[in-house]
């Protein structure tokens, strides 16, 4: 398998791969559209834009021996709080049971690791959404949500206990509130057991912000519950 890294520095060259994979892989596996956003209207213009000092995007696609398309993994990087959210990671559900998504997501995070690296920045904590498999039932080629969750707990994603809301991810679409947010521990972040209450707040301001969403009556409730969550931990 080979896992390339595609940024700003080399999109023009990746470009119609990414739209390939978005056309064969990605859109059969997120079919719900307001938790799916477009390549060439929102994800690829992230990319292109890798000095915005807010909010920037990676991709990594997989290929086999034959050079085919058989996964991919797009990470939103936020400089400002230091965090990296796995915003989509899937692989061709024909190639499922070979081990892909694991390689995926640890190479995957140790090309953008180092690319950060070269600039001078570090990954402080990794977030990534998930289902919650009661609020859901799959659909197209999506995996199953209870299969799904157990993947990610495997790879070390642990749930963080908070009544989470994902922001409208454009004009049109409306919020969600199915998910569950979950951090992935290890990868040199430092997260394993707790997260830091004011580092996941700051992740969340970015993010809603990214969106064009900080004004939102969701954030705030969220980061009141985080205050709540860190006192009784005390």
């Amino acid at each position: 398998m080979t896992h390339i890294l595609i940024d700003g520095s080399n999109l023009d060259k990746y470009e119609a791969l990414l739209l390939k994979f978005e056309k064969d892989i990605f859109t059969g596996a997120f079919p719900d559209p307001d938790e799916r956003e477009s390549f060439t209207e929102d994800i690829i213009p992230r990319i292109k834009d890798s000095d915005n000092p807010l909010l920037h995007t990676y991709c990594v696609l997989t290929t086999d021996k034959q050079n085919v398309i058989v996964g991919g993994l797009v990470a939103d990087w936020y400089p400002t709080c230091g965090c990296l959210e796995i915003i989509y990671i899937t692989v061709d559900p024909s190639r499922r049971g070979e081990k892909i998504g694991k390689s995926l997501l640890n190479e995957g995070i140790d090309l953008i690791k180092s690319a950060l690296e070269a600039r001078g920045e570090a990954i402080n904590a990794i977030f990534l959404e998930v289902d919650i498999p009661t609020a859901v039932s799959s659909t197209g080629n999506s995996m199953e949500p209870t299969e799904r969750l157990m993947v990610w707990d495997a790879w070390g994603a642990k749930r963080i206990p908070l009544n989470y809301t994902q922001p409208p991810l454009s004009e049109g679409k409306q919020a969600v509130s199915n998910l569950m947010l979950m951090c992935l521990t290890g990868h040199g972040t430092g997260v394993e057991d707790s997260l830091p209450g004011e580092l996941l707040k700051d992740f969340l301001k970015d993010f809603y912000k990214g969106l064009g969403a900080e004004d939102s009556e969701y954030l705030d409730n969220m980061c009141e519950d985080i205050d709540i969550i860190t006192e009784n931990d005390q």
